[in-house]
C-alpha cells in the first residue's frame, strides 16, 4: 500500500470515527448466579476495535443496567447499578447486586462503551434471585511454605462466596476476629505474605447476600522457609494403622488422607502427599552419575515428550534409576527414639533443623553431599560386564555377595565409587517414607502385597510395570507391586544391601561410604567389622516382626513374634550363630512376611540361590 493510500484509509477512518464511532464487541463469558435477595455477575470487557492496524474504539467502561419487567434495550433504559471502569475487574471476582426480592425476575444489560460513549447494547440476561442455606465449608488442606500458606477447600454451598479469616496465636472467634479474606470462589487460596516461625490459625465461612454460615473447623500452620514432615510411630500400639500419628508443628500435621493403592483396580491415591518434596523422578543415568533424560512417569518405555526411551537397550551407557532430590531439595531426616525405646519420631526436611539431622543418602564416597542420589527401577541384570537396571534384562540371581559388588562396580568409570549395590540408608529412609506417607505400618495392605504366594515357582522380570505409573499394586500376590518408580521393591526376589549385617546376633548398620555414622571404616564390607552396633534381635526366626530397635541410624528387627496383621506384619528371619549379609523384601514364595521391612538375617554373604539377588545404587559426585 502507497504512502497515499494509507493516509486515505487513515483519513476516512477519523472520519468515520469523528461521525458515528465503532461499537465494541459485547462481553463475553458473562456469568449470572444467586446470591440471595442478590445476584453475582462475572464478564469479560471486550478489547479494543482495531481496523487496517489503526485503533478504531478504545474501550472505556462496562455498565451494569438492572430493569424489572422487561429487557433493557439502552443504557438508559433502566437503573445503572454498576459502572466499571478498570477492564475485566470483574473477570473472576463477582459484582455483586443486592437489594433484591427473592422470587423477582431481574434483566440485566451489560453494555460496554467506547471513550466517544458509543455503546454496544447486545447483552441482556435475566435471573431470579432465591434463598440460600449456608452450610460451613470444608479445608481439606493447608499447606505452609516461605512466608505463605496454601489452604484448599470445598464448599458445600453452591453459589456461596468464601471468607477466610486468620490470626497469630489463637482460633479467631468470629468471623471479624482477624484477618479477613473476601470474595473467595475457587480453591486453593495463596495467603502471603505471612512471617515465618509463627503459627497462624485459620477458618472458613460460607457466606451470601443475607447470610453467614458457622465456621469449619479451625486449621493452624507455621509458614516456614523450609519444609518439614514428621511421623511417630507407637510401638506399644498392636494396630498397623493406629501405631502412626503426624505429631504437631510439621507441614503434614493436619493431613487427614493418607496415601494407598487400590488393590482391585491398582490405581493409586497421593492422599495429601502428591506435592511432598520428597518424591523422585524416573531417569537414564548415565555411567558418569548425570542424567542423560528423565523418563514418563506413566509409561516409562517413552521419554518425557513422548518418544522412545531406552529403558530396554543394553548398549545404553547407564541405568534406568530413579532421581532423588528434586527442586533443589536436599533430604535431611533424623529418627528421634522415645526414651522407653518402645517407638520413635521420625523427622524429614529440606533443611538442616539440628546437628541430628542428616543428609545420609547424598553423602557420596568423597563425603560430599551430593545434589541427587539415585536408586533402582528395576532388579538387578547382567550385561555380561556390570550388574545393570534395565527392563527386559534376565534377573542377576544365585551368586554371592562379593560378585554382586563386583558386578555393580563394574558400572564405575573411574576409582571413584559412584554405582554399588543397594545400600542400608536408602533402604531405611524409603520404608519410612512409605510408612509416614499411608500412615500405616502394613506397607502390603497399603501399597500391594507383592509377587509372594507359596503357589508361584519362579520370579518375573524387569518391565512388568513400565505403564503403572509411581504406585501400583495388587492383591492378588503374582503380579508384582511399585513404589517410588520401583519394581518389586519387595516379593519376587530377596534383595541383597550393603550396610546391613547380623553379626552373630548383634545387627550391626553403616549408613554412608565413609565415617560420618560413627563407624570405624571406610567402605562396607561383609561382616560388619567397623559397623555400628543397633542390638540383638530375637524371638522365632521366620515369624513377624512385633518390635524394632530404635537408633539415630534407623529401626531394624528386635524381637520376632508378631502376625500378619499386627505390629509392622513384615517377617524376618535370623541365625544368631554365625555372620550374615542382609537381604531385605522377601521373595515369590514368602507369603504375607514381605514388606518395606522383611529381613533375612539368615545368609552368609557366601549363599547364592535362584531366589536371590541385588540391585544397584549410585551416589554421584558433587
Amino acid at each position: 500500500m502507497s504512502y497515499a493510500e494509507s493516509q486515505y484509509v487513515i483519513d476516512e477512518l477519523t472520519t468515520k470515527i469523528n461521525s458515528t464511532g465503532w461499537r465494541l464487541q459485547p462481553p463475553t463469558n458473562v456469568t449470572v448466579t444467586n446470591f440471595d435477595e442478590a445476584v453475582k455477575i462475572t464478564w469479560t470487557d471486550p478489547e479494543d476495535v482495531t481496523v487496517s492496524g489503526a485503533i478504531a474504539a478504545v474501550w472505556k467502561g462496562t455498565v451494569v443496567v438492572r430493569k424489572v419487567g422487561s429487557a433493557p434495550t439502552s443504557q438508559t433504559d433502566g437503573e445503572v447499578v454498576y459502572n466499571s471502569t478498570t477492564r475485566n475487574a470483574h473477570q473472576t471476582i463477582p459484582y455483586v447486586d443486592s437489594g433484591l426480592t427473592n422470587g423477582t425476575t431481574y434483566y440485566y444489560g451489560i453494555f460496554p462503551y467506547t471513550d466517544l460513549m458509543q455503546y454496544n447494547t447486545t447483552y441482556v440476561t435475566s435471573f431470579t434471585p432465591t434463598a440460600i442455606q449456608v452450610i460451613a465449608p470444608v479445608i481439606t488442606n493447608v499447606k505452609a511454605e516461605d512466608q505463605s500458606v496454601t489452604i484448599t477447600f470445598t464448599s458445600e454451598t453452591p453459589d456461596s462466596l468464601l471468607k477466610i479469616v486468620y490470626k497469630q496465636g489463637s482460633a479467631p472467634t468470629s468471623e471479624t476476629d482477624g484477618t479477613i479474606i473476601t470474595d473467595i470462589s475457587e480453591s486453593p487460596v495463596l495467603i502471603t505474605p505471612l512471617t515465618n516461625d509463627q503459627t497462624y490459625y485459620f477458618v472458613a465461612y460460607a457466606y451470601t447476600n443475607k447470610r453467614v454460615s458457622p465456621p469449619s473447623e479451625v486449621v493452624s500452620a507455621m509458614p516456614r522457609a523450609y519444609i518439614a514432615y514428621a511421623m511417630h510411630i507407637n510401638g506399644r500400639e498392636s494396630n498397623p494403622d493406629n501405631m502412626i500419628t503426624y505429631p504437631s508443628g510439621y507441614d503434614n500435621s493436619n493431613f487427614t488422607n493418607p496415601a494407598s493403592v487400590n488393590l482391585s483396580t491398582g490405581v493409586f491415591n497421593w492422599g495429601d502427599w502428591e506435592n511432598a518434596f520428597f518424591i523422585p523422578r524416573s531417569c537414564m543415568l548415565n555411567y558418569d552419575g548425570t542424567v542423560a533424560y528423565y523418563l514418563n512417569e506413566n509409561d516409562e518405555t517413552k521419554k518425557e515428550d513422548g518418544t522412545a526411551s531406552d529403558v530396554t537397550n543394553m548398549s545404553f551407557a547407564g541405568n534406568a534409576m530413579m532421581e532423588w532430590g528434586q527442586n533443589g531439595y536436599i533430604l535431611y531426616w533424623k529418627i528421634v527414639p522415645d526414651a522407653d525405646g518402645m517407638g520413635e519420631t521420625f523427622i524429614i526436611a529440606t533443611a538442616q533443623l539440628d546437628d541430628d539431622m542428616k543428609p545420609w543418602n547424598h553423602i557420596n564416597c568423597k563425603g560430599q553431599v551430593a545434589d541427587h542420589f539415585y536408586t533402582p527401577k528395576y532388579f538387578g541384570s547382567s550385561d555380561g560386564t556390570r550388574m545393570r537396571s534395565m527392563s527386559g534384562g534376565a534377573n542377576y540371581v544365585n551368586n554371592t555377595a562379593q560378585s554382586e559388588l563386583n558386578l555393580a562396580k563394574a558400572n564405575n568409570q573411574t576409582a571413584d565409587e559412584l554405582w554399588n549395590t543397594e545400600v542400608y540408608a536408602d533402604w531405611q529412609l524409603i520404608s519410612h517414607l512409605l510408612m509416614m506417607m499411608s500412615k500405616s505400618t502394613n506397607t502390603q495392605a497399603k501399597y500391594g502385597y507383592g509377587r509372594c504366594s507359596s503357589s508361584n515357582s519362579s520370579a518375573i522380570g524387569q518391565g512388568t510395570m513400565n505403564k503403572k505409573g509411581m504406585f501400583w499394586g495388587s492383591s492378588d500376590q503374582t503380579s508384582g507391586v511399585k513404589v517410588f518408580g520401583m519394581e518389586n521393591w519387595w516379593g519376587n526376589l530377596w534383595r541383597r544391601i550393603a550396610g546391613y549385617i547380623n553379626a552373630n546376633g548383634t545387627i550391626k548398620v553403616k549408613m554412608a561410604y565413609g565415617r560420618q555414622d560413627g563407624s570405624t571404616t571406610d567402605k562396607y564390607n561383609m561382616d560388619g567389622t567397623g559397623y555400628v552396633s543397633m542390638g540383638a534381635v530375637a524371638g522365632s526366626s521366620g515369624g513377624y516382626i512385633s518390635a524394632m530397635t530404635y537408633n539415630q541410624l534407623g529401626a531394624v528387627p528386635k524381637t520376632i513374634s508378631g502376625s500378619d496383621s499386627t505390629y509392622f506384619t513384615d517377617g524376618c528371619y535370623f541365625n544368631n550363630s554365625q555372620n550374615n549379609y542382609a537381604f531385605v523384601g522377601g521373595g515369590w514364595g514368602d507369603g504375607l512376611l514381605v514388606g518395606a521391612f522383611y529381613s533375612f538375617l539368615n545368609a552368609a554373604a557366601s549363599s547364592a540361590s535362584s531366589n536371590r539377588g541385588a540391585a544397584l545404587s549410585c551416589k554421584p559426585l558433587k
